[in-house]
């Protein structure tokens, strides 16, 4: 069925699993001229552009699916990861912002916006952490991030409070224990 376009964003997949991809953009762009409208495929063509240095391109597509589903939150979240990467850090502010209208949920979207606004405010970094953290538990990377900006506010005991619950999840993640102990370096609580 050569007028299938799932067929080949399913083909397009496989070759960027496997590595390839010069031949994933070739299904994915088939895919796409055939079904301008698919937002998933639009989504994956942007990120093998990207993986293959064509940001460009990446950037493109991802404002084609846009035009589609202005609201859909994996498209703003990769958008958002985009901009990032491009040191466009407005765009991506409001492209992960969008994400999170969407999905509150989404952990990752909130997480990034923790580390690009911890550059103007570790108030606000603070947040956007705390999101990450409660939507995802199981990520002791969003508990640490907390824990971290928390100390860098001077909240020392809120410090302290969330790196003992990372270690107690995950009792082999040792960054954790590492700047847990700094944090209590910092309070004089050699013992």
């Amino acid at each position: 069925r050569p007028d299938d376009d799932s067929a080949y964003t399913n083909l397009g997949n496989y070759y960027m699993n496997t590595g390839d991809l010069a031949a994933a953009i070739g299904s994915f762009e088939t895919a796409a001229r055939l079904n301008p409208r698919n937002v998933a495929t639009l989504v994956n063509l942007s990120m093998a552009y990207n993986l293959n240095s064509e940001n460009g391109k990446a950037e493109k597509s991802l404002r084609q699916a846009l035009e589609t589903e202005p609201g859909n939150a994996a498209v703003n979240f990769n958008l958002g990861l985009l901009m990032g990467e491009l040191g466009r850090k407005e765009e991506a502010r409001g492209a992960l912002r969008r994400a999170l209208k969407t999905d509150p949920q989404m952990a990752s979207a909130a997480y990034n916006l923790c580390v690009l606004e911890a550059e103007q405010s570790v108030e606000d970094a603070i947040h956007w952490c705390k999101q990450a953290a409660q939507a995802r538990p199981d990520e002791p990377r969003y508990g640490y991030t907390l824990g971290f900006y928390e100390a860098k506010r001077g909240n020392t005991l809120g410090a302290v409070h969330v790196l003992e619950d990372v270690i107690a999840r995950h009792p082999d993640y040792r960054d954790a224990y590492g700047l847990l102990a700094e944090v209590y370096r910092a309070r004089g609580d050699a013992k």
